[in-house]
Parts: structure tokens; sequence; C-alpha cells
């Protein structure tokens, strides 16, 4: 076993640091690492572009989430009726 830590620890940092990310095991969560993901050069070609659609369609389900959410605490209260006009 002592050859394999010794392997291990012979290697750069960079090298395991960027194996990591072509795996998507260290990749950014905010989509700005996902050109990184090797998977997704050849073996899954529209990966991206399914994995952008994908974080885009969550966090349009998350921001209609929270407008539901927030007109759900004007407790019955409609803006749209209750506006006066002063002329």
């Amino acid at each position: 076993m002592e050859w394999i830590a010794n392997a291990w620890y012979s290697l750069p940092k960079v090298l395991i640091e960027k194996s990591f990310k072509i795996c998507a095991i260290t990749t950014s969560t905010d989509g700005s690492e996902d050109h990184l993901i090797h998977c997704f050069k050849d073996v899954i070609p529209n990966g991206l572009e399914i994995l952008r659609q994908a974080r885009a369609e969550k966090q349009l389900a998350e921001l209609l989430e929270e407008i539901d959410f927030n007109e759900d605490d004007m407790d019955g209260f409609n803006s749209d009726t209750s506006v006066v006009c002063l002329s």
C-alpha cells in the first residue's frame, strides 16, 4: 500500500484538482465551471446545454414559488383593486 500513497503524493496538486473538476466533483454550483466537465465534450455533447436548461428551469420554479409565497403573505389583499387614483 505504500507504493499507492507514494504515487498519490507524487502527483502535482493541480492535476488532482483538475481531475476532480472534469468529473464534476468540485465544480461551482453556479454554472461557471460547467464547461470543464469532461463527459460534455465527447460522450454527451449536448449535456452542457441540458444542464444549463435544467438549471434555468430550477431557478424559474424557485422564483415562481417565491412569488406565490409572497402572494400568500398578502392575506387576501388584492393590490390591483385597492389602488385609489387621485385626480
